[in-house]
């Protein structure tokens, strides 16, 4: 073999190991790991050889071992699919020696979504890297979009392909097997055929597996068998049960119509020769079967389902529901918030140097505050203690005065404050009379109860108490 690929095929061959196509429904890292791990033991031992071959629309789930050449790393060769998005490459946090990289956007021509996922994986260990394994999976519903061939990062394959030196007669277009008997949207597991290479009894050959258990379980790993494949976008709820359903007994309406047309060969083949009545006769008969063939299931599914057939359904519709929502999405496309401030440290030192006058700004304009404040309660206090001491009007103004120019206020009184002069041979005789125009109505009436019980000057404060009411 070759170690360059012809120019006139640049971009077009794949190195591939000379085995067949392997079908994984499901493949998952530590899968695609251990398969690696043991193809390179297999290719150290000269087990596994390599040739330049195409790589042209391969089924879901089909996987390839590849040699990777020097200039694949900055474009892949043509699949035969077209991708609405670029390829991205991340590492797997449970293996920190697997590569992967990914595209999950690819679509045939003619399709209206795109349903196909590539991703490749290769081991980052040196010697290692060469062997890459490629896995075409069906994209997820909610990883499909709408196609747009403008925008496809990817031409067209021309057909027909060019011929492979060294490889003789025209290279043919693979086509899909048709798939008769079974409804439309279900596709039956496609499983190749046994390879007679070093491959048999390892987890990479193609060997068939069981129902139950889905291409590539193997150790201690047990793959989900995957979720029924139905149409781009998602379907509703009773049309997706009826796909699944009807495709828990297509296999065996197909096996008894293929028995009953058998049988009908054979009675042929035993009759005489017909006449042209019977004859006409027995091709209306098949017509009628043909057709009847072609129409859809419409009621006679519970003549060919049991239990376990209900209970595969089921298990493929529910892992087809839950697989949208515990997907694995790597690490790598998360996006990181943007930071609020530059990573420059010449800005953070700047901003914290901002930050240190503020606050030392802020400390002086408190310290000032509280100097005033209590210089302030300072004043209040003495002029409280003043009004307390004070005998006459004179002194109360006073001290309200020397508040009022201190604070910048002016000070009003609580409620109306008269003063009321008494005859002074009145003030000399009565000396608890002496602050009594200072003095409210209310302490007033206070003040003459105590003087009655004293029995001090009791008529002239009644006369004094009716005038100051009076006025």
């Amino acid at each position: 073999m070759s170690n360059r690929i012809p120019p006139e095929l640049a971009g077009e061959l794949y190195c591939r190991a000379n085995i067949d196509p392997m079908i994984y429904n499901v493949m998952n890292p530590q899968i695609a790991t251990e398969l690696l791990d043991r193809a390179w033991h297999m290719l150290s031992q000269g087990q596994i050889s390599f040739s330049f071959n195409y790589i042209d629309k391969p089924k879901e789930g089909s996987g390839f071992f590849l040699k990777v050449q020097p200039d694949e790393g900055v474009m892949a060769p043509h699949d035969g699919f077209q991708y609405m998005d670029d390829e991205v490459a991340y590492g797997y946090p449970g293996d920190s020696r697997l590569s992967i990289t990914e595209r999950s956007q690819g679509f045939a021509t003619g399709d209206q979504y795109t349903h196909i996922v590539r991703r490749r994986y290769t081991l980052t260990q040196p010697g290692r890297d060469t062997l890459a394994f490629l896995h075409y999976a069906k994209a997820e519903l909610n990883r499909s979009v709408v196609v747009d061939a403008r925008r496809a990062r990817t031409p067209a394959r021309q057909y027909p392909l060019k011929p492979i030196p060294g490889i003789p007669g025209p290279v043919p277009v693979p086509q899909q097997p048709p798939q008769q008997g079974y409804p439309q949207g279900y596709r039956p597991q496609q499983v190749p055929p046994k390879m007679a290479s070093p491959y048999a009894g390892s987890p990479i050959n193609g060997s068939p597996a069981s129902p139950q258990q889905a291409p590539g379980n193997y150790g201690r790993f047990s793959a989900v068998p995957a979720p029924v494949p139905g149409p781009p976008g998602g379907q509703a709820g009773p049309q997706r049960l009826a796909s699944v359903n009807s495709g828990a007994y297509g296999n065996q309406r197909h096996e008894k119509k293929s028995s009953h047309k058998k049988h009908q060969q054979q009675q042929q083949h035993q009759q005489p020769q017909m006449t042209p009545q019977q004859h006409a006769q027995v091709l209306a008969q098949q017509q009628a079967q043909a057709q009847e063939d072609a129409e859809e299931p419409s009621g006679d599914e519970l003549d060919f389902l049991t239990a376990k057939d209900v209970a595969v359904a089921r298990y493929k519709r529910n892992h087809d529901y839950i697989a949208e929502v515990f997907s694995p999405y790597p690490t790598s496309r998360i996006i990181p918030p943007r930071p609020e401030f530059q990573q420059s440290i010449t800005f953070l030192k700047s901003l914290s140097e901002k930050h240190n006058d503020d606050l030392d700004a802020a400390k002086t304009e408190h310290t000032e505050k509280i100097k005033k404040f209590k210089a302030e309660a300072t004043v209040l206090y003495k002029g409280l203690e003043e009004l307390k001491q004070a005998t006459t009007v004179q002194e109360v103004f006073a001290a309200n005065e020397r508040v009022e120019t201190f604070k910048g206020m002016a000070v009003k009184p609580y409620s109306a404050l008269r003063q009321v002069d008494l005859p002074k041979d009145e003030l000399s005789r009565t000396p608890e009379l002496k602050a009594a125009h200072l003095l409210h109505p209310l302490q007033l009436l206070k003040l003459w109860r105590w003087m009655d019980q004293q029995s001090l000057l009791h008529q002239r404060t009644l006369i004094w108490l009716d005038n100051r009411t009076l006025s």
